[in-house]
């Protein structure tokens, strides 16, 4: 199955694990990025910390979604 990320942010569990993913990658994160990401939530690197989160979200929804669908 094919997701968008439209479809994946309606999943019931989408927003909650968003959330725990962005912390724990966030506080991965060297004090220089984390500071530009606070700094600036729309450039460059909160940009690539979201879409790392995201990648990482869909993964763990289709997971769920194939053992929910066949076992």
């Amino acid at each position: 199955m094919n997701y968008n990320i439209m479809q994946i942010k309606e999943h019931p569990e989408y927003w909650d694990r968003h959330k725990k993913i962005w912390q724990e990658e966030y506080d991965n994160l060297d004090v220089d990025t984390c500071k530009l990401i606070v700094d600036n939530p729309k450039g460059t690197e909160a940009k690539e910390l979201n879409t790392k989160v995201n990648l990482i979200v869909i993964d763990e929804l289709k997971g769920l979604t194939r053992k929910h669908r066949w076992g």
